[in-house]
Parts: C-alpha cells; sequence; structure tokens
C-alpha cells in the first residue's frame, strides 16, 4: 500500500462479496480522519489506483462468500406500509361527469367541508381547483355541482379504505 494511503487507513475489515458473481466486494475502512467508511471495489478491475491499493492490502485475506439477505417480514409490511402510504398521498378520483379531483389526505378534509359548508349555506355548486391542468400547468379551477363534490368526496373515502385495507 503506498505510503500516503498507509498513512490515511488505519484499518480494512468485512470484506465478502456482494453480488453473486463474485465482482464486487464490499469492505469497511476504518480512515483516521473520517472513522469506518463502507466501500466497494471491483476485484478484478485494474485501472482505479486506490483499488489497487485495496486488493493489495486484501491479498492473503478471506472474502467471505455472497450471502443473499431476504427481507424479514417486518420489513416487508415496512415495505409494504411505505408504498401504501405513498399511493394514498398523490391518490385522484375522477367523477362520473369526467372531472378529476385531487384525493389526499388534505382534499378529503376540504371536500368534507365543502359539502358541509355547501349544505349549510344551501348552495348548489361552488368553485373547485382540480387535479386537471391548464395549459400553463396550473390546477383548473373550476364550478363543481354539490352532488359532484358529494361523489368526489365518497370515491376518495372508498379509494382511501380500499388502500388501507378498511370498509367505507
Amino acid at each position: 500500500m503506498s505510503k500516503k494511503i498507509q498513512k490515511e487507513i488505519v484499518e480494512i475489515k468485512n470484506a465478502k462479496f456482494s453480488n453473486k458473481e463474485n465482482t464486487l466486494v464490499d469492505i469497511a475502512i476504518k480512515h483516521k480522519k473520517y472513522g469506518w467508511i463502507p466501500y466497494t471495489f471491483k476485484k478484478d478491475e485494474k485501472d482505479e489506483s486506490f483499488d489497487i491499493e485495496i486488493r493489495k492490502y486484501l491479498k492473503n485475506a478471506t472474502i467471505k462468500a455472497y450471502k443473499k439477505v431476504l427481507p424479514t417480514l417486518k420489513q416487508l409490511k415496512e415495505i409494504e406500509d411505505i408504498q401504501i402510504e405513498e399511493q394514498i398521498r398523490v391518490m385522484t378520483i375522477k367523477t362520473t361527469s369526467g372531472k378529476t379531483f385531487h384525493a389526499d389526505y388534505q382534499a378529503r378534509i376540504n371536500m368534507m367541508s365543502g359539502v358541509m359548508s355547501a349544505e349549510f349555506a344551501k348552495k348548489t355548486e361552488t368553485t373547485w381547483k382540480l387535479y386537471d391542468k391548464d395549459e400553463n400547468g396550473k390546477n383548473i379551477e373550476t364550478m363543481v355541482t354539490l352532488d359532484e363534490l358529494k361523489e368526489a368526496t365518497y370515491l376518495a373515502l372508498e379509494k382511501f379504505g380500499t388502500l388501507k385495507s378498511i370498509g367505507v
């Protein structure tokens, strides 16, 4: 190992192949200034000077075999929950009149509030910003009937319930 690299690197450990072809090696490098740094290099590549130095250091070391690590059931559930939350975050619905509404958490609250306030004020329509965009990329603000708003609210709650596996 070159003297400059020797001065900076204190230790290398945990050498293991990180792919089934055994061409990539993961290691942990202990650097004097930065502490432990994860690093991956190509085992048989000859053109990178730093990797050449690492290969020399590991010349007589045993590199652990590749072991595919499957996620636990808990991790799979966490991934599924994250995916569901992302779907809810960007959720939209389309009414029978063809208007597309945002249906995320805040939009559902806004729709329910709009329905309640329109009924209280005895209004049959109101202006609403739709998910649909105009030629400038801005959400279209248009008149919607109270029935359209009720339908949009129901569809949003139904879609949310389906994604969360709860009935509406």
